[in-house]
């Protein structure tokens, strides 16, 4: 079943990719669209199926994983420049979503493209 993301959800979702790189909080979320934090959070789980910091993380995991993949940048800034607090949220994240490290995602990613 699909459906149209609109409102709250959408504000939000809009503004986590134009600022994914950046300090992001619930609350700091829920006062960008007007709602509080425990209703933005009830409200975007119930719109999206996810809540509202792993739906940041998980931007976040696809752009630092784009530009680890597609440059020789390290882990660390791959990392703290697409908005993680740390290199360790960055690879948990990264296991918990793809199954693998930062490092062993960018060898698989590049063996795969040289095949």
């Amino acid at each position: 079943k699909t459906f149209a993301i609109t409102g709250h959800a959408k504000a939000v979702m809009e503004y986590v990719s134009e600022h994914y790189n950046q300090p992001l909080t619930l609350p700091f979320l829920a006062e960008v669209v007007g709602l509080a934090p425990q209703y933005l959070s009830r409200y975007f789980k119930k719109a999206t199926g996810m809540g509202v910091m792993e739906y940041v993380n998980l931007t976040r995991l696809e752009y630092a994983n784009e530009n680890l993949v597609n440059s020789d940048i390290t882990v660390t800034e791959a990392a703290l420049n697409n908005g993680f607090p740390n290199v360790k949220t960055y690879v948990r994240c990264c296991k918990s979503v793809c199954g693998m490290t930062p490092s062993e995602l960018r060898r698989a990613m590049r063996n795969s493209e040289e095949g």
